[in-house]
């Protein structure tokens, strides 16, 4: 599994997305009572979430911009 993640950072080349996407659903499992079974439920989660990102660039833009608007 850290291989795949790690290919995907590489391939995505954007630190911010992916720290960006790493830190809200964080966020959201401690104050939004989004839940993973274990750590290994929330890094699969997190891959799906990163081959989307590289499959549909639109997608990855619109992520981009959701979290500049949570950070305000």
């Amino acid at each position: 599994m850290l291989d795949d993640l790690a290919a995907l950072v590489i391939q995505l080349d954007d630190t911010e997305l992916v720290g960006g996407d790493i830190a809200i659903h964080l966020v959201e499992i401690g104050y939004c009572n989004a839940r993973y079974r274990d750590a290994i439920d929330f890094a699969s989660a997190l891959r799906a979430r990163l081959r989307r990102y590289v499959r549909l660039p639109e997608v990855a833009e619109a992520a981009r911009e959701e979290f500049k608007e949570r950070v305000g």
